[in-house]
């Protein structure tokens, strides 16, 4: 599947190009039920947006670390949070294409009750009305993704990061990444795979270069 986009202008006062794939990586990660990978590509770009946009990240960011609250049984946690959240996200009606009202509404169930975490899943985020899976992620977003499930995991990003930049849409990597970030049960088998298609792509490329060089 190829990466979606859309003719909707950005959000007022967001000028900064990294946003989209690193929004779209968080929002794939949350999707799958990552919540606390989900904030480090959020997190990456909060810092220098500015306007709508940094709302929007500054309030995801506070419910993912509601619920990674709630995983820790920090219901004091994760309640603060769930009532701080809204107050980022007020407001707002579609930044980016991203539609807040179910989240919206979540926090307050999780305000108002932090067990509702461990009863049912919170709601995912829509992203321009549909639900945005890891394949649906461009080349930056896959990137980012894996960084973050990397950084979780204690997996080799250059790893990852290198299988991401040789995808051509016909080899092994890109589904391999999309496996390793989406099947957490095979995700050491996946992972050794990766990095033997890795190291064998690295040595291809060396000997290429080899042919070329000279002896002094």
């Amino acid at each position: 599947m190829t990466e979606h986009r859309d003719s909707e202008t950005r959000p007022e006062g967001d000028d900064s190009e990294p946003v989209e794939p690193a929004l779209r990586a968080g929002v794939a990660l949350y999707v799958d039920g990552q919540f606390h990978a989900a904030h480090e590509p959020w997190e990456t770009v909060w810092l220098d947006a500015t306007g709508e946009t940094e709302r929007l990240l500054h309030g995801l960011i506070q419910v993912t670390a509601a619920l990674h609250h709630t995983t820790e049984r920090n219901w004091a946690g994760a309640r603060g949070l769930a009532e701080s959240a809204p107050a980022y996200l007020a407001g707002l009606e579609r930044p980016h294409g991203v539609d807040l009202d179910p989240i919206r509404g979540f926090c307050r169930r999780l305000a108002a009750d932090p067990v509702v975490a461990e009863r049912a899943p919170p709601p995912p985020i829509p992203y321009h009305g549909r639900r945005l899976g890891f394949d649906d992620l461009g080349e930056s977003g896959l990137q980012r993704a894996a960084a973050a499930v990397a950084a979780e995991t204690g997996y080799d990003a250059d790893v990852l990061v290198s299988a991401v930049d040789f995808a051509d849409g016909t080899g092994p990597f890109r589904p391999l990444v999309v496996d390793f970030l989406g099947r957490a049960a095979d995700r050491r088998v996946v992972f050794q795979r990766l990095s033997e298609h890795v190291d064998r792509r690295r040595r291809e490329a060396a000997d290429v270069r080899g042919l070329f060089e000279t002896d002094e």
